[in-house]
């Protein structure tokens, strides 16, 4: 068939539908922040990359945007009366498009039933089924990623195909440079094999740069850019690696031993019979299955030993290396039927039908259990929308939380916030200020604060005098589950603090 794709295709749009609506929360905080900031580009221009929204921010310093293209990209979502439904529809485009580009990652290495490794890779865990459904650029370019992978093994490179490498890696640096390292990693890698095997292939690797460099360019302050992106991938591990508590998103945390069991066991097992069968049948596998072997070993590493976000690369590229496995033992031009004659090849039947059950049952099972403390897309809106009329434009709202910032900036551009996106970059503006805002968001300040790491009675000052002086707070917004104490604080102190804002959920205070 001319179009056999379009099958596998409609079920990906099936099943991304389903996906983002299995509950009407979202998956992603930072969804709102995305749309809003790509409404601003909508409405107020395309070459603005300034933002002074989080005024605590080293990106509000810089004036620059990690995420320029897909915003751009996505300014047509901005369209909708309701802008949460164009954060729905916006996430079932992103989870399709994941599973499309990886899907044909698949069909380019040529391996049997693309597809069915496409399904082994969305319930192969219940993070990579969760974090495939945010409309953020992520899943995007991490599937785009895997689709350099597949073109650059595939030998000879054509003209042809250099031009589409270049163009992934075009969409890959405009729409998030800061992962632009992965593809780097990927190119180095099959770079070394070609200088070891004295075949080295260097018009992919051109091509791929060309590309990227200029996504780099085409975006206003390109090289603000990448003072950025250093600071959320170096600031952010030397940082991590000298044991700075710092407060980060779930993602950014190792994975532990429990996660193993809970998550990755079924498909270690996978990956750990597909070596033994190749090991036991004396196969050789193809260039593409040894790198993506070695590169799945790499990225399972920095989950543990970094963040558990390098899974999102670990599962694919583990996929990969079973698919060619699978292909390479079962080529199609001799087995193409399937025989269970034996008793034992009706056990391995059994035994892959019961793991493969297990796998999905556990993934649902989680990811479920993930939706249920996902994010209300309405939430904060009652707040920001009521206290519209009593807050006045461009006033500082004090939010000691990061993660809130994304949902009331969503419902409220007009006001200026602390702090936003990944807390590294307000703490690279200024350490004091980011331990001044941790105290308060960890409700263990009061009357005083601290605003360094270790704090003595010595160290500690007036938390009043640091919300006027360090952070020129006109508002604060708290909420009455995370900081309790501090409520209680600032009503015992009605000539600094008068409460303009109550509801059952938050309260808004007004410094005076």
């Amino acid at each position: 068939m001319k179009f056999q794709y379009l099958i596998p295709l409609a079920i990906f749009f099936l099943i991304s539908v389903i996906l983002n609506n299995v509950s009407p929360a979202t998956a992603d905080v930072d969804s709102f922040y995305h749309l809003r900031h790509a409404w601003f580009y909508r409405t107020e221009g395309l070459l603005d990359s300034s933002f002074p929204w989080a005024t605590q921010s080293i990106v509000k310093d810089i004036g620059a945007d990690l995420w320029y293209g897909f915003h751009i990209l996505i300014t047509p979502l901005t369209f909708f009366e309701d802008l949460v439904n164009g954060i729905r529809f916006g996430s079932v485009l992103t989870t399709f498009a994941a599973l499309s580009i990886f899907y044909f990652a698949l069909r380019r290495l040529k391996v049997r039933w693309p597809a069915f490794w496409t399904f082994l890779f969305l319930f192969s865990t219940a993070d990579i089924m969760y974090r495939v459904i945010m409309f953020r650029p992520h899943p995007i370019t991490a599937a785009l990623s895997m689709l350099f992978f597949a073109y650059l093994m595939d030998r000879p490179i054509s003209r042809a195909a250099c031009l589409k490498i270049s163009l992934i890696g075009f969409l890959i640096a405009w729409m998030h440079l800061s992962l632009a390292w992965i593809p780097l990693l990927i190119l180095a890698s099959v770079t070394l094999l070609d200088l070891f095997k004295k075949n080295l292939e260097w018009r992919a690797g051109l091509a791929f740069l060309t590309g990227g460099a200029l996504g780099w360019l085409a975006r206003p302050n390109p090289f603000g850019v990448l003072k950025l992106a250093y600071i959320q991938i170096i600031q952010l591990m030397t940082e991590k690696s000298g044991n700075i508590p710092l407060v980060f998103g779930r993602e950014l945390t190792p994975y532990v031993l429990e996660n193993f069991t809970n998550q990755l066991l079924p498909f270690f097992i996978f990956l750990t019979a597909a070596i033994a069968l190749l090991i036991w049948k004396k196969e050789k596998l193809s260039s593409a299955g040894y790198v993506s072997l070695l590169l799945s070993i790499i990225f399972i590493f920095l989950a543990f030993a970094s963040a558990r976000r390098a899974v999102d690369f670990f599962i694919p590229l583990g996929v990969i290396f079973l698919a060619l496995t699978f292909t390479k033992l079962f080529p199609p031009e001799k087995y193409k039927r399937f025989s269970f004659q034996s008793s034992e090849s009706i056990l391995v039947l059994i035994a892959l039908i019961a793991l493969l059950g297990f796998m999905t049952f556990k993934t649902i099972q989680r990811f479920n259990a993930y939706m249920v403390f996902a994010f209300g897309p309405y939430q904060f809106q009652k707040t920001a929308l009521e206290t519209k009329g009593l807050i006045p434009a461009n006033s500082i709202v004090f939010n000691p939380h990061w993660d809130q910032f994304a949902q009331l900036f969503f419902w409220n551009p007009q006001l200026r916030f602390i702090n936003g996106m990944d807390p590294i970059f307000q703490y690279a503006k200024n350490p004091r200020s980011y331990w001044l805002t941790h105290y308060i968001s960890k409700d263990l300040a009061g009357a005083r604060d601290c605003g360094l790491i270790r704090c003595t009675p010595a160290t500690d000052e007036s938390t009043y005098e640091a919300l006027k002086k360090d952070f020129s707070a006109d508002y604060i917004f708290l909420t009455h589950r995370r900081n309790p104490k501090f409520i209680e604080y600032l009503k015992s102190e009605p000539w600094h603090y008068r409460p303009i804002y109550n509801n059952d959920k938050e309260t808004v205070f007004k410094v005076l």
